[in-house]
């Protein structure tokens, strides 16, 4: 398990920590390298019930890789037309509701690689290309 690169800091504020030991997936899954640092770090956290869980497909499984996180897209709405800015952030809005998008479009809160597809998806219905201020690589929460 390498946790020398994961920024815990980033870690949700009421991320699900998992405690199973036996899982064949433990050693790669967020949640339990998460529940780990808790239990050296935290006074309390939330934690999964392991016993109730299929570790053959887990539905609560994270893998601990980096992925391209995105933030900010304060410039994306420049060329697009008028007629156009309404229906494409009613659409955001629908999906992240409007105080999310908000967060996500000026930086405060990322983008996932999910939510940048759909994002991307909305743009281009419209013919436009999004553009977010800076993506980088961090571990996906």
């Amino acid at each position: 398990m390498k946790t020398a690169d994961i920024d815990f800091e980033k870690r949700p504020l009421r991320y699900l920590n998992c405690l199973s030991e036996e899982c064949p997936l433990a050693e790669k899954c967020m949640r339990r390298i998460s529940a780990r640092y808790s239990e050296e770090n935290d006074e309390f956290f939330m934690v999964l019930n392991h016993r109730k869980l299929d570790t053959d497909n887990c539905k609560y499984y994270v893998e601990n890789k980096k992925s391209d996180i995105a933030y900010g897209m304060t410039k994306s709405f420049e060329e697009v037309k008028a007629k156009d800015i309404v229906q494409i952030r009613k659409a955001l809005y629908n999906y992240f509701g409007q105080a999310e998008y908000f967060r996500r479009r000026n930086a405060t809160k990322p983008f996932t690689p999910k939510e940048q597809e759909f994002v991307k998806k909305i743009f281009a219905q419209f013919g436009y290309e999004v553009s977010f201020d800076k993506i980088v690589k961090e571990t996906l929460w």
